[in-house]
């Protein structure tokens, strides 16, 4: 599988008035899962315990000769993320200067892509899941994980995504 993670808000935002997340998401027909994970994500994704990132003099900005990526080791797979793409690429994803490692809380919404072309998804969190010793706090929401699982490859693009929707 492969994920991308993003910020929603550093501080967190209260989305507890929402009922669903609305993507715009371009298919190949592959049938590849696409899943969102949204609420508090470890920041630690290779789980090694260390801050990876490519800011070597750790002033928060992309200086010269650091655009080199950084080291993803996991159990699967090792590689360089991020080099030469003109972003400060790092697992600090609030900024804050630390790793936070704290306990995932999310609920997590999926789709199968079977179509080709472009098409609007709408994950309702009503039919979300979360772990069953969680109790997803929607009130401190920082986080989204999007990963996609299924398909030995495949390629999809993801044009906009929004929480919107009143309860």
């Amino acid at each position: 599988w492969v994920s991308l993670n993003a910020v929603i808000d550093e501080d967190g935002v209260d989305i507890t008035e929402k009922s669903y997340v609305e993507m715009w998401v371009y298919g190949d027909g592959s049938g590849v899962s696409l899943n969102l994970d949204i609420g508090q994500i470890n920041e630690d994704a290779d789980g090694d315990g260390i801050l990876d990132s490519e800011d070597d003099d750790e002033n928060g900005r992309l200086s010269s000769g650091e655009d080199d990526g950084f080291s993803f080791d996991s159990n699967l797979l090792s590689e360089m993320i991020g080099s030469g793409n003109g972003r400060l690429d790092t697992e600090d994803l609030d900024g804050d200067g630390r790793l936070d490692t704290l306990n995932e809380n999310y609920l997590e919404l999926s789709t199968n892509i079977n179509w080709v072309g472009w098409h609007k998804v709408v994950l309702y969190f009503d039919t979300a899941t979360a772990l069953p010793t969680q109790q997803v706090e929607l009130r401190n929401v920082k986080t989204m994980r999007i990963w996609l699982a299924g398909a030995a490859d495949g390629r999809i693009l993801i044009e906009s995504i929004r929480i919107a929707g009143h309860r």
